[in-house]
């Protein structure tokens, strides 16, 4: 069935006034009489946004007429007025509230509701509510205590299993008891739901259920909103001022009225609250202040302040009947007003704790249902009360604006009220923008002990650091291993979250959270009969397969429905933890939504996290599929590149073509010796050292080419670097089993052996180079790190150090250190890859799985830090602070003090050379 309903979970803030563009979402079917599933379905469909009422932004709500629509849908009606009795049942169950809680579900577009906190966010029971506000209270405790209380928070949620959807049978609803009844046919029974009569009934209902509404507001105010200036004054006041000035005057007389009954309002909340919680046992005597100063806040002081200004305005009232300015006295008190900061942000955790505090404490939630039947309450909750200042401030310029319509520019009310009302916005602003930081505080504070994970498995997602935000959530289907599932993503400013709710309150954490840096959002949009499409991580063959839905159905009902899997999101996850993840939003909007939020946040991790910056240095002809290039070299300004057919040098910064300087195949690597005076290479597994004045010349003159020398062949790779005083080029002959390892000694242009020098003066690299030593080791060898006495190999299991002098092997870790028991484990693949050393003779030894620090001895060194690899990098390097991982998708680069990932570059089928 096809409705129009705003976008779930929109981001946007839009005013009250200016909600367009509806847009088209499905409804699954389900039995319309109990109100667990109703209620159930309504919470996953009715459009959830933020919105301005009355200057105040109010989050995670949705509108009265958006609510009826979406109950319409529900229980297959076109009757409007049935729909909005169905909410007002729902209603009743402390299901969801009124912004201001002043009042029933409305089918109007003006009027915001909520979702109670007992269900929207308190779903874990109240003793471990209580707990997590009592966390983040404690800072002072280190991170293991942190930690233990953490845990056993959650083990308490994992045991309670709680109702949170209202229960019940709408009667007006359940299906006819008679077998024989059917759609087409009249039942026999007067009170079947299908009969003309119980419709009538309905309607009668309707409007009784309307009239007792409004009785019941007329008497609860005391027939208050009869009363107006024109009907207060005497008729002769009343005929001397022009319909504007009346109209003004009706306006001021309302603000007036409504100052005071605000007022009474503020007394009341401390004398009906306040004093009686503070002066008996409802509450623990330890906690009592504290309770009352957090969830009462600043009211005292509010009261004082706006006692004083309604004082103002009705001397003004009684001595001016026709008032001629209220300007000056908004003028006089509005800095006071700055007070309404405090209490606007906070309040979100006011609420909390007496929401919390409600579901723990039995004698308390008597006293709140005690003071709601006190006449002075008018049937109203506390949270109605709770709620006055914040609603009040959001009033203000809407009457102050009313005034100004009707005042003339002459009346020096207009320049006062018009100040007036740009400090008042001002201040609104404010409350805005720290209740926004406030509720996403409580809300990270919360998730932090609801999201949970797999036993053996466990991400830091840093919820609780001070820049974080919740960007966005909401719930999209998914269909795995055959079977539809619910998943509930979270959208945070560092990364994406997929979760399953469970109904103790939990999230439990599906598949690895994945960095914003490292997801791709595939815009293709899946049309016509989808096939199954299948993810596999790179590093994990075996991971679970997510196939997408099947193709969309409609059934014939009154309305056409089809299926709610119609929108999809297909996310690309980078990396060891990789794969495509197909999830299907409830609406075209709401997908948008999430692809422009994932983007735009993306945007700014990137820009963010920028420290290093990929440049492009042009393309060439010269490296085509047939000649594909290889290796580099930076030599000066140029660069030189080998390929499949020669060598190459051209300009580094990509200004100027590349040229051939020699014709060698398949060059697999280039390196340059310490003096310039000579380069290496290994082409097609032989290695040559070649003059660098060849890289001055074109073609490859012969004199250059006569004066290369061919080190050795059958090689793999070679090396170079400082051991024992002496330059060396290690080349070596590997397999998995076996390596052969031959070291010549290059004489350095710089010797101090001025009679050696002079032999040499010919500048022939055959008179520089010479064996140095040749040996063999049991293991395959992948990469050589240079030590001062000794060289590091990388075998195919762990590090070794060779000796030179004497050719003895160890292993370069220590393994009695018990620090190295996990990497004996037979599930965990360690490769080793390279070695650098780093900070205060430590050495960084990077595996292909993660990387850790040694010190001198082989022993683990900063125990604390060991990095896991996001992808699954193959080449290492350091600059700087910085260490770079680099895998065909994307570099990881990572400071070596904290060894947290600092930027993310995305990258495609990325070589090194």
């Amino acid at each position: 069935m096809k409705q129009s309903l705003a976008s779930r979970r929109n981001s946007s803030e839009p005013q009250l006034s200016n909600l367009k563009n509806p847009i088209t979402i499905v409804i699954p079917n389900v039995y319309p009489a109990l109100l667990s599933n109703v209620a159930t379905v309504f919470m996953k469909y009715v459009p959830v946004a933020s919105y301005i009422k009355d200057s105040i932004k109010y989050t995670n709500c949705f509108r009265g007429s958006d609510a009826v629509e979406t109950l319409k849908l529900i229980i297959r009606t076109s009757d409007r007025n049935l729909a909005l009795l169905l909410g007002r049942a729902l209603g009743n169950q402390n299901f969801f509230h009124d912004v201001t809680y002043n009042h029933f579900l409305r089918d109007n577009p003006n009027e915001l509701y909520q979702f109670s906190n007992a269900i929207a966010d308190l779903s874990i029971p109240a003793a471990v509510n209580e707990n997590l506000y009592n966390i983040k209270e404690e800072t002072s405790e280190d991170d293991n205590a942190l930690q233990e209380k953490k845990e056993k928070v959650i083990e308490n949620a994992k045991k309670s299993e709680i109702n949170t959807v209202p229960h019940g049978v709408y009667t007006l609803l359940t299906r006819c008891y008679s077998p024989t009844c059917s759609e087409g046919n009249m039942c026999y029974s007067i009170s079947c739901p299908r009969r003309l009569e119980q419709q009538n009934l309905l309607n009668h209902v309707a409007r009784t259920t309307a009239l007792a509404e409004k009785i019941m507001n007329k008497s609860s105010n005391n027939n208050s909103e009869n009363q107006y200036w024109s009907t207060v004054m005497s008729k002769n006041i009343v005929n001397s001022v022009s319909d504007t000035e009346r109209k003004r005057q009706e306006v001021i007389f309302e603000l007036i009225k409504t100052e005071k009954e605000y007022v009474e309002d503020l007394e009341l909340i401390q004398q009906l609250y306040m004093q009686k919680l503070r002066y008996s046992n409802i509450l623990e005597e330890e906690n009592r202040e504290s309770f009352i100063s957090r969830a009462f806040i600043n009211i005292p002081e509010i009261y004082t302040v706006n006692s004083n200004f309604y004082r103002l305005l009705h001397l003004r009232q009684q001595k001016e009947p026709i008032i001629s300015r209220i300007g000056d006295i908004f003028l006089a008190c509005i800095k006071d007003f700055e007070c309404y900061i405090e209490y606007g942000y906070k309040q979100i955790y006011g609420k909390y704790i007496v929401e919390t505090e409600k579901l723990k404490n039995p004698t308390f939630k008597y006293f709140l249902k005690e003071c709601e039947r006190h006449p002075r309450s008018r049937k109203l909750p506390i949270q109605s009360f709770l709620a006055r200042p914040t609603t009040r401030i959001g009033r203000y310029p809407l009457l102050i604006e009313a005034i100004l319509k009707r005042t003339p520019e002459s009346n020096p009310d207009y320049k006062d009220l018009n100040e007036v009302i740009i400090i008042l916005k001002r201040i609104l602003n404010q409350i805005n923008e720290k209740a926004g930081i406030a509720q996403n505080n409580l809300k990270l504070n919360q998730l932090n002990y609801q999201l949970v994970f797999n036993s053996g498995e466990w991400y830091d997602l840093k919820l609780l650091a001070p820049e974080r935000k919740l960007i966005r959530e909401g719930s999209f289907n998914i269909r795995i291993s055959g079977y539809e599932t619910e998943l509930y993503v979270f959208l945070f400013d560092h990364m994406l979250v997929l979760s399953k709710r469970k109904k103790n309150g939990l999230y439990k954490v599906y598949k690895a959270p994945i960095p914003l840096e490292t997801l791709i959002i595939n815009d293709k949009m899946l049309t016509g009969r989808r096939s199954s499409s299948i993810f596999v991580s790179k590093a994990n063959s075996d991971r679970n397969s997510i196939s997408s839905v099947k193709s969309a159905s409609s059934t014939n009902l009154n309305f056409q429905y089809q299926e709610v899997n119609k929108y999809p999101l297909t996310l690309i996850q980078l990396g060891r933890s990789g794969g495509m993840y197909v999830l299907y939003a409830m609406s075209f909007a709401d997908r948008k939504a999430w692809k422009d939020a994932i983007e735009k946040q993306k945007a700014i991790v990137q820009e963010k996290t920028r420290i290093y910056d990929i440049i492009s240095i042009g393309a060439s002809s010269c490296f085509t599929v047939s000649n594909r290039a290889i290796c580099a070299l930076p030599y000066n300004d140029n660069l030189v590149i080998g390929s499949d057919n020669g060598l190459y040098i051209g300009p580094a910064d990509g200004s100027g073509n590349f040229e051939k300087i020699l014709s060698l195949p398949k060059i697999n690597q280039i390196d340059i010796l310490p003096d310039f005076e000579f380069f290496v290479i290994l082409s097609d597994k032989s290695v040559y050292v070649y003059s660098t004045a060849l890289f001055n010349q074109k073609d490859g003159s012969s004199s250059m080419v006569e004066n290369e020398k061919k080190l050795c062949s059958n090689i793999t790779f070679f090396k170079i670097g400082l051991c024992l005083g002496r330059y060396l080029i290690c080349c070596v002959k590997s397999s998995t089993s076996a390596s052969t390892i031959r070291t010549f000694e290059y004489t350095h242009g710089s010797s101090k052996n001025r009679r050696l020098m002079k032999l040499l003066k010919s500048n022939n690299s055959k008179d520089r180079l010479k064996l140095y030593k040749e040996f063999y080791i049991q293991d395959e060898c992948n990469s050589i790190y240079f030590l001062r006495s000794k060289i590091c190999i990388s075998g195919s299991k762990t590090f070794q150090v060779i000796d030179l002098e004497n050719l003895l092997t160890q292993d370069l870790l220590d393994f009695t250190d018990p620090s190295f028991e996990f990497m004996k484990r037979k599930d965990i693949i360690t490769r080793p890859i390279s070695i650098f050393r780093v900070m205060n003779d430590f050495y960084l030894l990077c595996f292909s799985n993660f990387a850790l620090f040694i010190d001198r001895l082989g022993r683990r060194a900063r125990p604390n830090r060991i990095i896991y690899w996001l992808g699954v990098p193959t080449v290492f390097t350091i600059h700087g602070q910085f260490l770079f991982a680099f895998e065909p998708e994307f570099i990881e680069i990572r400071s070596l003090e904290t060894c947290e990932v600092v930027q993310i570059i995305p990258c495609h089928k990325l070589k090194n050379l």
